[in-house]
């Protein structure tokens, strides 16, 4: 017996769903050259980074005590933007892997100027 059932219908795309796809557009756009797709993945992804920011800054005690959140997210945007224009993730999986690292990479140059502060402070005593 042939039964006839009702196509399903289309779970409403997650959030996250839709922001790849915005990612995946913008970064075919600036593979072929349009530049301007760089500001449109730092303004889609500017809430990740500062949510980034600011579990990646709790594992770095020092640069928190002198640095907050928001400090931290921004001068990584420009290194994702700079980053951006030398290399460009095949997906926003690699772009969301290009942005921890751009964020790890400040969190570290913080806490070497905070460690080269300390010792100075130090020797001024």
């Amino acid at each position: 017996m042939l039964r006839i059932t009702q196509p399903k219908a289309r779970e409403p795309m997650s959030p996250d769903s839709q922001l790849d796809e915005v990612l995946a557009g913008s970064l075919t756009r600036l593979r072929e050259g349009d530049k301007s797709a760089r500001d449109e993945i730092l303004e889609v992804c500017n809430e990740r980074i500062r949510e980034l920011s600011s579990r990646l800054l709790g594992k770095f005690a020092k640069v928190r005590r002198w640095d907050n959140t928001d400090d931290v997210a921004q001068n990584a945007a420009l290194r994702l933007y700079r980053a951006l224009n030398e290399t460009v993730p095949d997906s926003p999986r690699g772009l969301m892997g290009l942005m921890a690292t751009q964020i790890q990479r400040e969190l570290i140059d913080l806490r070497s100027e905070e460690h080269t502060s300390e010792l100075q402070s130090r020797v001024d005593i």
